[in-house]
This record gives C-alpha cells, structure tokens and sequence, in this order.
C-alpha cells in the first residue's frame, strides 16, 4: 500500500510520473523553461468540489469504501480534474494548447533539414498528444495542493460518520422488516425487493381479476 502524505501526496506523484514520461521530450522542456504552464482563470473550488463529490458518491454506491477512495486519490482526482477543466476552462486549455504547438512547430521547423525529419516529426507529434492528455503536469505546484485539499475535504465529509477505514469492499447486508406474509419476513435488499414487489403486485393482480371475475358469474381463469 503506498504510504500518501497528505500535503505533498498529489505532488509526489506528480513529480514522479514527470520524471518517467516528460523526461528528455522536447516539447515539455522548452515549455517548463520558458515558464509556460496551463493557468486557470477563475477557477472555483466549490464547483470543482461538487465534480467530486459526485464521483465520489458514485464509486461509493459501487461498493467502494473510504480505504480505496485513499488510496486512489490522485488517480480519481486526476481524471476527474481533467474533465472539468476540458468542461470548464476549455479557453485556458486552449490558450495553453497553443504554446504547445508553436513549439513543435517551431522545433519541427529547425530539424526541417534533418536527414531524420520525418521521424522526428511523429515524435513531436506524440510528445504533443500526450501533453493534450496531461496537462495537469503543467499546473503549478500550489495548485496541485488546492486539488489535493479539495478531494481529502470532500472524502472526509461523505465518511464523516465513519471513524475507521477497512481493507474490504463495502457489502451491503440485506435487512428484514416487520410485516410478515405468509409467516415469512421479506428482505429488503434493493434487487430482492424489486422481485418481491413485482411478484406480490402479479399475484394481487391476478386475485383481483378473478374476484371481478366471481362477480361477474364468469369461470375464473385456470
């Protein structure tokens, strides 16, 4: 299990994903030395908030429990960070997109000449797709943090009536309620009721017509 800090946690991962797929590319190095880095303009933390907490809740429901949601922090905040930011602040991403493709233009440009241009061309070109695909790399630092507060302050308000994280798969055990039929309790779990209801309303349906049936002086159905 990995050990988070809950400070730098987001950070660490971050710094290490970087290290392995930004290491040596062309594209990212030219805009981390000119400082260029993805700006959001107006970015609301409340409305980011409720993006989450909707993830949250239904990965809950899924059966996952506050353990998983800890541990795959920044994996779910990640995903979930970068389609608000595609919703939400599509002028900034562009704006930063821009940068990107100057510069593999600009790089493309000076190895124009190279016996090997074609193929750095199609490098240029995954190292720009893969920047359109993580462009949470170039965020600030601080930005990373607020991010990372967000989730944890999120995740603690929907297990706030849960004092201690387990290792398990949340089971929802079925109950049992007090009305009786026929001398047998009925489990309430949601897939079992639905059976029972559409059985129970199938079989006082056919009652019924077999009453007006009665009623009516008519054979009752067999």
């Amino acid at each position: 299990m990995r050990n988070f800090n809950r400070k730098i946690g987001f950070l660490n991962e971050v710094i290490k994903e970087m290290k392995i797929y930004l290491q040596d590319t062309a594209i990212a190095t030219i805009l981390f030395e000119n400082e260029i880095g993805l700006k959001l303009i107006d970015f609301n933390a409340d409305t980011f908030g409720k993006a989450v907490y909707a993830v949250i809740i239904r990965k809950k429901n899924e059966g996952f429990d506050k353990q998983f949601l800890t541990i795959n922090s920044y994996e779910i905040a990640k995903e979930t960070l970068q389609k608000y930011i595609s919703k939400f602040h599509l002028k900034d991403l562009t704006n930063f997109t821009m940068y990107a493709k100057k510069t593999e233009l600009d790089l493309f440009q000076e190895s124009k000449n190279n016996k090997d241009n074609k193929v750095i061309r199609e490098v240029l070109d995954d190292e720009y797709n893969f920047i359109l695909r993580n462009f949470i790399y170039f965020l600030k630092p601080e930005f990373i943090l607020e991010i990372e507060k967000v989730y944890n302050d999120v995740l603690n308000k929907i297990f706030v009536n849960e004092n201690q994280i387990t290792g398990k798969k949340i089971v929802l055990k079925p109950k049992t309620s007090e009305t009786s039929m026929f001398s047998k309790k009925i489990p309430f779990s949601v897939k079992v009721l639905m059976r029972k209801e559409f059985l129970l309303r199938e079989e006082l349906a056919m009652l019924q017509v077999k009453e007006d049936l009665k009623r009516e002086g008519l054979n009752e159905i067999n």
